[in-house]
């Protein structure tokens, strides 16, 4: 699993390094961002499964840099992180479909459970969208016979 911890403070994004590599997950790869633009050069580079963002960040604040990095990266799963409970920034995560909203400091059974949840929700993309790529293939075998037969009965 691919993940992003973008954070313009060091010591949160060493916590959550730390606990992540605690829990064990397979193929982990972590990657860090230290404003939203490093975050997007990352989000571009990486193609991660998952990305923790900060949302009071320099240059590009993190709600912003999201916005932009969900048509980069559109498989990417965002968390918030932030030590703000405004309203305000709740709503515009919710209209960008937020995956989570957690307030630092985050907690390992935090993100045992985010993870836990993530990784169900991008095994069901997976199986998904094999199952539509298969259907997709299946219709093409389908239209090809089809194609072969009605060229068969003009030549009869």
């Amino acid at each position: 699993m691919k993940i992003i911890i973008a954070d313009d403070e060091h010591l949160i994004r060493m916590n959550i390094r730390y606990n992540l590599e605690k829990l064990n997950i397979h193929g982990l790869r972590i990657y860090e961002a230290t404003d939203g633009f490093e975050l997007l050069r990352e989000l571009e580079q990486q193609q991660p499964d998952v990305a923790f963002v900060d949302i009071k960040m320099p240059l590009l604040g993190g709600l912003e840099a999201i916005e932009k990095g969900k048509l980069i990266s559109p498989h990417t799963e965002f968390v918030i992180l932030t030590g703000f409970s405004e309203l305000n920034y709740a709503r515009k995560a919710i209209a960008l479909r937020i995956n989570e909203y957690l307030l630092k400091t985050v907690s390992l059974d935090q993100l045992k459970s985010v993870i836990h949840s993530i990784g169900e929700l991008l095994t069901s993309k997976a199986s998904e969208s094999h199952r539509l790529f298969a259907l997709r293939i299946a219709e093409m075998i389908t239209a090809m016979r089809l194609s072969r037969a009605i060229a068969y009965l003009w030549k009869v």
